[in-house]
């Protein structure tokens, strides 16, 4: 069987569906240049995920940001090892040293005003050690106009509808983070980070953003050298219409050697800017029109997607990458 794409392509999709078959591989360093996996619920996008994790793993560190705790299931189920970290008393996950990360990440996950975002700086400028006392420090903060009384107590219940979890540190040691010293491990497996473990949706949003400002600052820090894939599961769920972190990331994190891989079942809920982003689409199924148009209006030609797309299977998809001359239909490699 010839190989599609073979030049430096290690990373094994599957073959084409069309005869006659090829085996089709995209090269890893092209994941460092982001990734979109789309497709419907149970169409396969998630073991999809899974499976190129299981390959990018001998040339980087993988994370996924697993937001219903699937992963573990789906790389049992491929008979591949991984990490299972999962938050807790000793696992707890640090917040940034950096006040406006912490900003940035709270300001896109609660939504804060401007009024909120001052107030919220001030307290933070005070040198806290946990989110007990910021909690407590806006709670004592001084405020003389109305305006700013309404915004410091909308703020507190903000705050604490996110911060009663237990195991979120605030301004721990980033070198002695147990999160770092599972990615400083000799060995290459994919670490699998379980948000499911938090109840409240504004938790999981606040720990993916969280994990994913904080694998930015290890690496422009070097405290990690190796090249970097996270995978993020779900990610509409932690993407908003405006000031996007996540978007921001995508266009920036390149020469980190760090590269994004986001999971969806909606396209149409990506801006344009993260879908022009992503060097590499892995289209599952899709039912909506509007799915179909934004993924259509995304991809080369070669393949008629927009009439492709809702008659997929299970495990069936459309790959668009720079090493493929056009995009090709694909049966993933489950085996």
């Amino acid at each position: 069987m010839t190989t599609l794409a073979g030049n430096g392509g290690d990373i094994r999709i599957g073959v084409t569906i069309n005869r006659p078959q090829r085996e089709v591989r995209l090269r890893h360093a092209d994941f460092l240049r982001h990734c979109i996996i789309v497709g419907t619920t149970g169409s396969g996008k998630s073991t999809t995920a899974g499976i190129i994790a299981s390959q990018l793993s001998k040339f980087g560190i993988v994370i996924i940001l697993d937001w219903y705790g699937e992963f573990p299931q789906i790389f049992d189920r491929i008979n591949h090892k991984y990490i299972h970290y999962r938050a807790s008393e000793r696992n707890k996950i640090p917040v940034p040293s950096r006040i406006e990360s912490i900003i940035n990440i709270l300001e896109e996950v609660l939504d804060l005003t401007s009024p909120q975002s001052y107030i919220l700086r001030k307290v933070l400028r005070e040198g806290l050690t946990s989110f007990k006392e910021v909690l407590r420090a806006v709670d004592e903060f001084e405020v003389t106009a109305r305006w700013m009384v309404e915004s410091k107590y909308a703020l507190l219940r903000k705050l604490d509808a996110l911060f009663t979890d237990q195991y979120i540190n605030y301004l721990g040691s980033a070198n002695e983070c147990g999160l770092v010293s599972v990615l400083k491990r000799s060995s290459r497996e994919p670490m699998v980070v379980d948000l499911s473990v938090f109840e409240e949706y504004g938790t999981r949003r606040f720990m993916a953003l969280l994990v994913l400002r904080l694998l930015e600052e290890f690496k422009s820090r070097h405290l990690i050298r190796d090249k970097v894939f996270v995978i993020v599961d779900e990610s509409h769920n932690i993407l908003t219409s405006s000031k996007s972190l996540l978007e921001r990331m995508m266009a920036e994190v390149r020469k980190l050697n760090m590269g994004i891989t986001l999971i969806t079942q909606s396209p149409a809920l990506l801006s344009y800017r993260i879908i022009s982003n992503s060097n590499i689409k892995i289209i599952h199924a899709l039912k909506s029109r509007d799915d179909v148009d934004v993924i259509a209006r995304s991809v080369g030609s070669g393949v008629a997607v927009d009439k492709v797309l809702p008659r997929l299977g299970v495990g069936e998809v459309v790959v668009d990458a720079p090493s493929l001359v056009s995009p090709v239909l694909v049966k993933i490699n489950y085996t």
